[in-house]
């Protein structure tokens, strides 16, 4: 079999996506990234999977990596994501495929899913925010938010440390000691940058992007819609996960009618870097 990498520049809404192809198998896979990641943050998984017979893709989603978005063109709805998705493998010719998403990307696949039950042949969800928006998980449990550090603010505050990466890194941590939310935050940061020569750290991402996401999951809310995705699903749920998606994460097991819940896995939020294994084995299963 030929393995072979290539990438893909699709115009779809008025953003140019950035996707990259992995392997010539027969099965085709679709890999969705979450907030803050990129395409690359699969490279490893997808050449282990394209060695294994699938055909693999992954999108720098809308605003993300080199899928640039800027001011209108920024995803403010988890539609215009879906209808990215919907562009872009129509015009690869994509008809149907195993569609697997992490954080965000898990809560794109969801909907994406409930709109296209004869394209989706198998879903995993990877630790994916939601099905309920924040707001609704804090209105039926108020400790969600006491206990949940604000992480765009520690966001905000990671970014604005100047000069090497390893001394922003050090006083961040120095300055949230035990939070719960830090792992997460630092993580993001990482998966968002572009190093040089002095060690010194440029931001790929819009922080446009990041906000408009967040306030997606903050607000929107898709659990009436997964009783009707009968599609074969996998939901993952780490160990280390927040308090927050600790609580969500679950509902998707709950909700999804032919679902298999895979819990605790040994890994913190970012399972495909932390447990790549354990996610390899969810994808071909």
């Amino acid at each position: 079999m030929q393995r072979r990498y290539s990438e893909w520049e699709i115009e779809t809404n008025g953003v140019t996506a950035v996707v990259s192809e992995w392997g010539s198998g027969v099965q085709n896979m679709v890999l969705l990234h979450g907030v803050s990641g990129n395409r690359m943050t699969w490279s490893d998984l997808a050449l282990r999977l394209a060695k294994d017979g699938y055909h693999v893709y992954a999108p720098d989603l809308r605003g993300c990596g080199d899928s640039v978005a800027t001011g209108n063109q920024i995803g403010r709805t988890l539609q215009s994501y879906v209808d990215d998705l919907e562009s872009w493998t129509q015009a690869i010719g994509l008809n149907s495929f195993v569609l697997a998403g992490h954080s965000f990307g898990g809560r794109l696949a969801a909907e994406f899913a409930s709109q296209h039950l004869d394209t989706v042949e198998r879903m995993i969800l990877i630790a994916p925010a939601g099905p309920d928006s924040f707001k609704r998980a804090a209105a039926e449990k108020p400790e969600l938010v006491e206990n949940t550090p604000r992480g765009n603010s520690q966001f905000d505050n990671l970014k604005s440390i100047e000069g090497p990466t390893l001394e922003a890194l050090r006083q961040f941590s120095a300055a949230n000691p035990g939070r719960p939310a830090t792992r997460s935050v630092v993580m993001r940061w990482l998966g968002n940058l572009d190093v040089d020569d002095r060690g010194h750290a440029r931001h790929i991402d819009s922080h446009e992007t990041i906000d408009a996401q967040m306030t997606i999951l903050r607000t929107e809310d898709q659990s009436d819609k997964l009783a009707a995705i009968t599609t074969p699903a996998v939901v993952m749920r780490s160990i280390d996960e927040g308090v927050m998606l600790r609580y969500t994460i679950p509902h998707y097991a709950e909700l999804l009618p032919n679902a298999r819940f895979i819990d605790d896995v040994d890994a913190d939020h970012s399972i495909p870097s932390t447990n790549p294994d354990a996610v390899f084995e969810a994808l071909v299963m």
